[in-house]
Parts: structure tokens; sequence; C-alpha cells
């Protein structure tokens, strides 16, 4: 089998300030007698290097050739300590180092080892996933790299398969495309056909729009060939007026290209769109296209007669991807070339890969040179070097080709692929480059330009024939920064707000803001933010400090931070206000609190990956990190930051199995004391605390510390076991006020103007329970509202909040839900309770319940909103929905734990209707659903004039288990409940089952006594996202009684 072999990281930057610069490498062709191989060596005494092995099902044949390859390649390595080091990772789904770059020292061992590997097999093949495995766990210190002694870092990446697609059909579903529908549904079937969905490789959505777009179904809804084809062919027009192509886009990039909706784009598959239009849009699609552009979606767009070319053009991922066709039914005439295009997609020219071959006999190399202001002096060495390489090179139409694009702040291509065809041509033409100048340094956005206009069909490239395709970047400067200061302006802070204003103007006076290179925002925060300027509003420094020191202190409260740091990712860190986050520039947060951050700043806990909670929690193991602030300012008070080390590590159950600590202290640079595997007892870490030195130094860097201990002692090989899925605690004790060059690639720093004072209390397992409350604000309960007023004002008061164990957060929603306060906004019974009575009625509509279940999801059950979910808190959502809500409204709070489940109501009677999840990714968690319902059972007075019960199940549609008038006593409905199978299914239509309830359950045949004003009650136990909308009237009866709906566990799976 053909096995692609290729180079990544080859990101060759130097230093280009002198004239007299040459590049400490060069290009060598080595040659055998079997064949030539082309390899980048550098002329350096040492090196590291990784070989990053396709393990996959799919390479099992091939993988000897691998084996042979880097053997051959270590041969030729002078291997040594000092010298050259070596590693090797396999990865499939998962990545496994087989050695470090520390593990071997001399070449026989290396060698040894590497005959000795074994094919690890596995599926699919997570190639984005494992090039972050390895800049993470093997390209650092600990794991023998030397980067940061500038040693070279190298990383030949073998594959042998491709990854894979995530294809997304936006279909015109309006009035005007009603006779052209059947056409698109027979295009997006024969696309489909050639995709490889069966085996977990590609997957695909649907969705049509007119007005407003609607998803058939998303990226993880279906997982077959056969399932999907059934659906597409079923598809009925959706129809609707006007056409608003810009309003579908966004949605897609908020909706549907995310994590939750089956988008691989954060483990580097690749986003693929086919928009299929027949008319103009009837509202703009700029913005829409270009933060789709800016996502990494590649867009094809396909028009007809009736739609616009250049907005086609916009909304494509470049001139290349926009087709047009007179009507649908000649879609079949560009089917072979669209085809053609998505293959290309596989060919992944990021700027993690950029491929180098070897054992080839021809290659499309491009040189991407930094033509910026700061290589004006170092140009003439770059352009030697290229030189150099072609001169190495096989020139001619059909084997080497070359191009050479200079970048700055734009991208200018020299000459393509395809423009020259001899040696001598292209060596002219280079001797001939003029330096472009310009800046700043956009790089992220150089390497998105080469993949979008150079490896091209267009522009002269082959990777359709399988010809390798390389990238060799020469940079010969830094790329920049994005600076916000999220300042607390609330009351608190009122005496101190000058001292923060200096903060903040001795930190910008240390940016390059004048020569554009870093941007500065800064927002001030108390209830709700408030930016004062965003990162593209001020070029000049002077203009910044102009500012700052005009700042008025915003005043108000309470301090709501959670809501603050939400607005920032939404309103701040976006391309709109100046954020060049998506071409690759760091983003930097500096959060200045002079007061307490509800739970009080006395200890920073700092999240280093999504998956892993990073506040300390009872478990059975832990990997604890303490950090340390050993700069001058701290001299006095080390001696309290080690005992208040050791006191928590004398809480700690240490060893092996169980808890491990690391201990790291910093002030300019970072120096580990030891890391998670170094000791396995008690006595020896306590023994090497109490031993700890205070090493002074200045400024204080704490972005690049916390970034040292992500890349250096969170990692397994310093014995971190975040992929085992234990929990990662990082206590930061600072001891003074920040000073630093803010260069460092942290995404979040947390700064304290004042001295914290180390306490135990980080080290403690929240309790209790998060409580959120969703109020149906729409025009209909305007009259009703008092009593849900009353009603959360009596069940707060049964909850523990005095004391943290409990949290409240409160939503009203009609067509859009309104926050009226977060988990992490009060912290009193007493605030709680005052702010719920002087709640004001939303108002509006219609009302889209599922929109508001969605904003739960994605912003209040979240750790920035206060949410526990990660530390293992219970999460419970209480919804209170109704047409006519009496005063008498009750509803039911259930403990989502098992010990506690309870039913505080005042009626003497209710009907009572468990609507159960049971669609194939409940199967695990069913049978805690089953004790539940139980457990809520035993609680209720069941009988014939009292409390009635009915349980449905669901997934792709409903069925009832036993109505509200089949069992009268409590003994059958438990024997009933526990005999309950799973169902299974997919998908999962919670719209549909709310609507058939409502239809076929709540209804006097049934057993519903709604008409005798007896209490209706629906609970939702849901363990996954609903594939189809939830209706407005699902629980809304014809005669306008009320059928009260309680989802429970919406955000976390069973």
């Amino acid at each position: 089998m053909a096995i692609l072999l290729s180079l990544c990281l080859i990101s060759l930057t130097f230093n280009v300030s002198n004239s007299n610069f040459s590049p400490p490498w060069r290009l060598w062709l080595l040659t055998s007698p079997q064949k030539h191989q082309l390899y980048l060596v550098f002329d350096t005494p040492k090196k590291d290097i990784v070989f990053l092995l396709d393990g996959s099902d799919s390479t099992r044949n091939g993988f000897p050739a691998m084996r042979d390859f880097v053997e051959k390649v270590v041969e030729k390595l002078n291997v040594g300590e000092s010298n050259d080091r070596v590693s090797v990772v396999q990865y499939s789904r998962d990545s496994e180092v087989n050695f470090y770059l520390n593990t071997y020292t001399t070449k026989e061992d290396i060698v040894d080892s590497v005959r000795g590997l074994r094919h690890r097999g596995g599926r699919p093949l997570n190639t984005g996933a494992a090039l972050q495995y390895v800049r993470d766990n093997v390209f650092t210190n600990s794991a023998g790299s030397r980067h940061l002694q500038g040693v070279p870092q190298i990383l030949i990446l073998l594959n042998g398969g491709r990854s894979f697609d995530n294809v997304v059909f936006l279909l015109d579903g309006s009035d005007g495309t009603r006779t052209g529908f059947s056409a698109m549904q027979d295009f997006v079937q024969r696309v489909v056909e050639r995709l490889s969905v069966d085996d977990n490789k590609d997957r695909v959505s649907v969705v049509q729009y007119s007005r407003d777009p609607a998803v058939q179904f998303y990226l993880n809804t279906y997982a077959t060939k056969v399932e999907i084809l059934d659906i597409v062919r079923g598809l009925r027009h959706k129809g609707g007026r006007p056409l608003n192509t810009g309003a579908a886009l966004q949605y897609l990039r908020d909706n549907v290209f995310t994590a939750s909706a089956g988008s691989r784009r954060l483990e580097g598959v690749p986003q693929v769109l086919i928009l299929l239009s027949g008319g103009r849009s009837s509202d703009s699609v700029d913005e829409s296209a270009a933060a789709l552009k800016q996502l990494g979606v590649l867009t094809f767009a396909i028009g007809t007669k009736g739609s616009d070319s250049r907005e086609l053009q916009k909304i494509s991922h470049d001139g290349n991807s926009a087709f047009a066709v007179s009507d649908f039914t000649d879609l079949q005439r560009i089917q072979q070339q669209l085809q053609s295009s998505l293959e290309a997609v596989v060919i992944d020219v990021t700027p993690e890969a950029p491929t180098v071959p070897v054992d080839t006999p021809k290659k499309d190399v491009v040189f991407l040179l930094d033509g910026s202001d700061s290589t004006r002096n170092g140009f003439p060495a770059m352009r030697d070097f290229v030189e150099k390489v072609v001169e190495k090179l096989n020139v001619g139409e059909s084997n080497d080709r070359v191009s050479v694009v200079q970048y700055s702040r734009d991208s200018e291509v020299n000459f393509y692929l395809n423009t020259y065809t001899t040696k001598e041509d292209i060596v002219d033409s280079v001797r001939g480059l003029r330096h472009r100048g310009g800046r700043p340094l956009n790089t992220g956005a150089a390497l998105q330009y080469v993949r979008d206009n150079v490896f091209t069909n267009s522009a002269g490239s082959r990777h359709l024939q399988g010809v390798p395709q390389i990238l060799i970047l020469l940079n010969g400067g830094r790329s920049f920064d994005n600076v916000v200061f999220l300042l607390d302006g609330s009351d608190g802070t009122r005496t101190g707000f000058s001292a923060m204003q200096d903060f903040v103007q001795r930190v910008v006076e240390r940016l390059s803001v004048d020569d554009n290179k870093d941007r500065v925002s800064v927002v001030q925060y108390s209830r709700d933010p408030a930016v004062q300027f965003y990162l593209n509003t001020y070029a000049t420094k002077v203009e910044i400090l102009d500012i700052v020191r005009g700042l008025r202190h915003k005043g108000g409260r309470p301090l709501n931070t959670g809501a603050a740091l939400q607005y920032l990712r939404d309103n701040v860190f976006t391309a709109s206000a100046g954020s060049r986050r998506l071409e690759g520039v760091p983003q930097v947060l500096i959060l200045l609190s002079g007061g307490q951050l509800q739970s009080s700043l006395e200890a920073v806990v700092i999240d280093v990956t999504p998956e892993a909670p990073t506040v300390p929690v009872d478990t059975p193991k832990k990997d604890v990190v303490f950090l340390l602030d050993g700069s001058d300012s701290t001299r006095n008070g080390f001696p309290a930051m080690r005992d208040f080390v050791e006191k928590v590590v004398e809480k700690l159950n240490v060893g092996e199995s169980n808890d491990r600590v690391s201990v790291v202290q910093y002030s300019r640079d970072s120096e580990v004391n030891f890391y998670l595997n170094t000791y396995t007892t008690k006595e020896d870490i306590v023994d090497s605390v109490r031993g700890l030195r205070h090493r002074g130094g200045r400024p204080l860097n704490t972005g690049a510390a916390l970034q040292y201990v992500r890349d250096n002692v969170f990692t397994n090989s310093a014995g971190s076991r975040h992929l085992q899925g234990v929990p990662q605690i990082l206590i930061l004790l600072n001891g003074g006020s920040v000073q630093e060059q803010l260069s460092s690639l942290m995404s979040t720093a947390l700064v304290s103007t004042t001295p914290m004072t180390p306490t135990k209390t980080v080290v403690t397992q929240p309790k209790g329970k998060d409580v959120v409350f969703l109020l149906d604000g729409s025009d209909s309960t305007r009259t009703g509202f008092s009593a849900m007023q009353d009603f959360v004002q009596r069940v707060v008061e049964r909850l523990s909040v005095d004391d943290s164990k409990d949290r409240v957060s409160v939503i009203q929603y009609s067509r859009e839900p309104a926050v009226q306060f977060y988990l992490n906004t009060y912290a009193t019974k007493v605030e709680i309770l005052d702010i719920v009575r002087g709640l004001r009625h939303k108002g509006g509509r219609p009302l889209n319940t599922g929109a508001a279940l969605q904003y739960l999801r994605d912003n209040v059950f979240t750790a920035s909103a206060g949410s526990r979910r990660l530390e293992g808190v219970p999460q419970v959502l209480i919804l209170l929905s109704g047409g006519q809500l009496q005063s008498s409204l009750e509803a039911v709070v259930i403990d989502v734990t098992p010990e506690a489940p309870t039913v505080p109501v005042d009626t003497p009677k209710k009907d009572i209707v468990f609507l159960l999840d049971g669609s194939n990714s409940t199967r695990n968690g069913f049978p805690a659903m089953l004790a539940f319902v139980e457990k809520v059972v035993e609680k209720l007075n069941v009988g014939e004039n009292k409390d009635s019960v009915s349980v449905v199940q669901y997934s792709r549609d409903a069925e009832v288990h036993f109505y509200l008038k089949t069992f009268t006593t409590k003994e059958d409905i438990v024997e009933s409940i526990r005999e309950l199978g799973h169902r299974g299914g997919s998908p999962l239509n919670t719209g549909s089952a709310l609507q058939y309830v409502r239809d076929n359950v709540f209804t006097v045949s049934s057993g519903s006594r709604r008409l005798q004003g007896v209490q209706q009650m629906l609970i939702l136990l849901n363990g996954g996202r609903s594939f189809d909308t939830c209706p407005r009237t699902a629980l809304h009866s014809d005669e306008h009684s009320v059928i009260e709906g309680h989802a429970l566990d919406s955000v976390s799976n069973w």
C-alpha cells in the first residue's frame, strides 16, 4: 500500500536582524543505490526528532515499511544525550508513546526499540488529536525536549490514511425552490454515496432554511449511510420567505459546527459546508461568511441563475469553490468537479502540518517568506537559502515544482507552482525578489492563504495526483498579543480603582502597540460588564494611556464575574472586536479584582484542560500542583507559603495510585522543585517542601509560569494522569503585585492586586446542588407570574444557601432567555429572596423552550457561571411553564442524588407523568433513571382519589408503559417500574415526545383529571440533545389547564 510520508512542524524560525545572517541548517540530498531520499537535516550539533506513526487498522500491511524508514533515518543521526535525541509515538484513536526523547541515549538502544515496535491498530484515525498530544506531552522539558535551549524540534509524521470530514448541506428551502427541491435531494444522496460514513470516518448534517434555519439532522444524529439516505429521501420542502442566507450561515457556525452537535473541528477534522441556493439573500452574508472562514470551514457555494454570483464568491472559501448551474436539475453536471474539490480537502496543509516528502521522484515545494519590516536586513540571507535549496531540486513540469510567497500583513505570491518549469527561471526570479515590508506579521493568515490559493489545482498543485506538498516557512519575528484587562468596577473597589489604573498603564507601557504588534482592550464590570474600548479601537500607545488615565469608576453591585467572563468570550475575544485569535495571535486576559471573587481570591484555581475539573475534590486520587510566587516581593512571606503547602499535603492521601503532588516556583522563569512522579510518600514530599528555598528574581511572569506548568508538569511523562480521568488541580499562591511583560501564550491569567493569604479551603469538596429555575416569562403568564415568584421563594427557603452548599440561578424566557442572576452571583439566601421578590415579568412571544434549554446548557450550566458540574455537584433544572398559572402553582423539586429525591407539594392529589429518555445514549444510565423514579413514587400518596402515575419512554418515537389510570396502588407501580426494559433507538425526538404526552397521556381517557382541576406534572429525565424542536404548545392543553414540566439532568449524561 502507498504510505504518505510527511514532515510536520517545519516552522523554521531564526533571527535575521543583520545582513550577515546565515541559516544554521541546510538541505542535504542523500542518495542510495535503491532510491532517492530527501531529508531536512539541521546542520547543528544537536536536534530533537519525534516520529509520529499512523498505527491505525489501515496501515497494518505497511507498518514494517514505516519501521524500516525510521530505522534508516536514525542510522544517519548522531545520537547522544548532548547530540541528537529521538522519540517514537504511535496513534490511531488515541496516542501512545513508545519512547520519549530522554529514554535512550545510544543509537543501538533506539534501533533495537524501533525493530521491536508492534502495530497497535485501532480506529478512527485522529491526526489532529495526535499532533496536539505530541505538542503537550513529548515536546516538553520533562520528556527530554530541549526547545527552551534553542535546539531544533522536528516532527516526522508517517501517515497511511486520511482523516475524516464533517459535511454539512445547507439547502435553500424557500418558496422559490419548491419545484427544484427533489433535484437537491438527489444531489445530496449522490454526494453521500461517495462518503465513508459507515466506518465512522465522515459525518453528515442537513439543514434547510428560508426565513429561519431548520436542522433536519445533526452531524452526530446518524452513524450509517442507510439512515442518512432514508432521511434525505423523505425530506419535505420547508417553504417560507424571505431567504436569509446570512442568518443561516451564522446559525450553522453557532449551532452545527460545534462539538455538541457532532463537529470534530477541535480534533483537526476538516469542516465542509455545501450550500445550495436558488436566490439572492435578503440579509447580508458578509459577517457570517467571514466568521465561517475564520472557523476554518471550507464552504462550497452552488447557485442557480437566480443567485447572486458575487454573493456566492463571498460565501465560498476560495474563488474555485463557487459553482453556477442553470437550475437544480443541472446539478449533476458539476458533481465530479465538486467531488474532486471535496477529496482535496483531506490534503490538509495547516500550520500544524506542513508536509515534506520522502522517497518521491516529484514534489511541490512552496517557500513562505516573512517579508515584514523586521526582516529587512536579513532578507538577502533568506533569498540565498531558497536559491541553494532550489539548486538541489530536480525542477521540471513533471518533476519538482516551486512557488515563493512573501507575507507581512497580507500575502503576495511572487510566482506559482506552475509559473516556471526550469531551474534557471526559478533561480533568476528568486535573485530578483525584493523585500516587500509591512506590518504586522500575520503568520496564521498567511498559512491559510497558501492553503487556499497556492496548494490548489489552478495554481499548479498536484495534490490530487498524490504528489507530496511541501511548505517551508522562513520566519524572522514574533507574532503578537491581544491583551484584555477586566477590571472590577464594583462598589468595593472605589478607593482602589486608581491603583488599578496605574497597574494597567505600567503594563501597557511594556507592550508594542505603536508598531501594531500588540492590541489592548479594557472592560469594567460589576453587575454587568461595560467595554471601555475594544482591541481594535485604538492603534497607538498614547491614545490607550490617555483613555486609561481618564477612566471613571463604574460602581454597582453585585460582582458577576461569571457573566463578565462569558461576555468577554462572546463580545471581546471576537474578530469583529479586533481579536486575532483565528490568526494564531495569543489571547491574554488579566482580571484585576480588589474584592472577593465569589468564593475569594485566596487561591487561584486554573483550568488546565476542558476534560479535567481543576477544583480539588474528595476523589480517590488527584494530581495537585502548587505554583509558588518565588519573586523578590515574597521573600518575607515565603515561609508562610511553605507552611500552607505542608498543611495541605498532610491532608492528602499520597501514593503512586492515590494523590500525587508537584511543586513549582517561579519569578522571571519557572523551576520545578519536584514533579508529580518524583515522590510516592507523604514523608518525602513534606521533607522536600520543608527544604524549599526562596529563589528570588524579577519580574513576576505569571502568564509564562502558567503556560510552563501546562506544557511541562501536567503531562504524562511528568506523572500527570489526566488521560485516565484523574482530576488535575493547580493551586497558585501569589504574594505580590504582578509586573510582567505579557508575551506568554496563556489564555487566561488571574491577577490579584492585593496579597493573598493561603487557605486550606481549596481542598474541600463542594456539597449541595446547583438549582436553576427556568421561568416562562411570555405574555401568557403575566397574571400568574407572582405565583411563580412565590413558588421559587418557597423552594429557596428549603435550600442550604448560606453555608455555601446550594447555589441558585433564575432565568426568564419567552422568545429569548434573560438571566436574572447566575449560580455564582449571590452567596446568601437573603440576597436571592430579595431579588426574586423584585423580579419583573419579561413578556414577549413566542415561547421558545428548546432555545432556552440550549441556552442554559451553553451559558448557565458552565463553570464560568458558577456551575460545579465538573466537581460532581448535582445539577437541577426546574422548568415552570404554563398558560394561566394559578396561585396554587407548585412543582417538583428533585435532588438528583439517589439518597434524597423529594416532592414538596401542597395539593391533596396530582397526576404525575415520567417521560424517560430511552435512546441509545442512556443505555448505561437507564437503571439509575428507574431507581430515581421508584424513589419518587415511594414518597407519593398513590390511590384512585390521590396521586396517579404514568411512565412513558421515548427515543425516535414514544411508548407508554402504563397510563395514569392503569395502576391504583404504589406496589403495582413500583413493580412495573422495576420490570421496565431500556428500549434504545435514535435519534432523540424530545419535541415529538412532549407533543405525544400532551395528546395521549394528559387526556381524560388515559386517566388525567385536569378537568377536575387536579395538578398535572411532567418530569422529563433526559440524557442528550433533542434532534427535533420543542413545540410551543407541547405543555399546554386545549382547555388551558396547566402541565408543569420539570426537565432534569438535561445538561449531563446519566
